[in-house]
């Protein structure tokens, strides 16, 4: 099983990145994405025409 933390950690990815390594549809993985983003979970940042997503740096991981 592939945990989220896992695919993200490494640095960050498209919602189509996503997909295709978690192996389901892109709408699917902009769905569950944008929902670890409204828990604060994930930040999505943009260059140029590309949204990119990355988790957020928690206070208490060192």
């Amino acid at each position: 099983m592939i945990r989220d933390g896992e695919l993200i950690r490494d640095g960050p990815l498209t919602a189509g990145e996503y997909a295709e390594r978690l192996q389901i549809r892109h709408p699917l993985a902009s769905k569950h994405l944008s929902g670890l983003h409204k828990l604060g979970v994930v930040e999505f940042m943009r260059k140029q025409f590309v949204e990119f997503t990355s988790f957020v740096q928690s206070p208490l991981r060192h």
